[in-house]
């Protein structure tokens, strides 16, 4: 099954902008679980589509075509994107759809993505430098799961994502301010010195006198 989106549901109402953009998708799957309460929509575009919108285009489907019976609407996206896109290039585009998921997904993997920090060695390596914490470390391998979900299978990139498990930035500013105190108590204590020292003093033993 090809067919466009608007083929698909014609008599859905939406906005000119998103019915713009669906004219630039096809429907390739539709299934529906054995109890007729779920309904997976498989899409394909050949543009980016935001998070937001798939997720107003799901509603949009569970109320007007649905209206009569409780469904759960599900759209599966894929991207067919020009060679012009890198991971790189896409995670500035596409950080707001990733983190708006991740909220829905997981409130652990969203706070870890959203406080992580990006290091890209190249165009499709990413390193990522996330707090080393009990939670993290408990959910550093599902979060590598998920992201690379999105960029290889949803978006066709050649994403190689590392976690970076990084001193949480609370122990390390701790440790700053204690250092940074140690260090303005060192240069009081030797100004203190130099002030209770006696003019012209080059030591605090007393002279030894020789015994002739």
């Amino acid at each position: 099954m090809l067919k466009s989106f608007l083929e698909v549901f014609p008599d859905l109402s939406m906005s000119e902008d998103m019915t713009d953009l669906m004219r630039q998708a096809n429907v390739t799957k539709v299934t529906m679980n054995l109890r007729r309460d779920r309904i997976k929509i498989y899409l394909e575009a050949d543009c980016l589509i935001a998070k937001d919108i798939i997720f107003d285009l799901q509603d949009l489907i569970r109320r007007q075509v649905f209206s009569d019976n409780p469904v759960e609407v599900r759209i599966i996206e894929r991207f067919r994107l020009s060679g012009q896109y890198t991971a790189k290039r896409l995670m500035p585009m596409y950080r707001d759809s990733i983190l708006l998921e991740l909220k829905e997904y997981s409130a652990i993997l969203y706070d870890m993505f959203r406080r992580a920090e990006m290091e890209f060695t190249d165009e499709d390596t990413l390193i990522l430098h996330v707090e080393d914490t009990c939670v993290s470390q408990k959910n550093r391998a599902e979060l590598t799961a998920v992201l690379e979900k999105i960029f290889c299978e949803r978006c066709g990139q050649n994403l190689k994502l590392t976690i970076d498990m990084r001193e949480p930035k609370e122990s390390r500013l701790r440790a700053l301010s204690i250092l940074q105190l140690a260090q303005e108590v060192q240069t009081i204590s030797r100004r203190l010195y130099k002030e209770e020292k006696p003019d012209g003093q080059e030591s605090l033993e007393a002279p030894q006198h020789k015994k002739e």
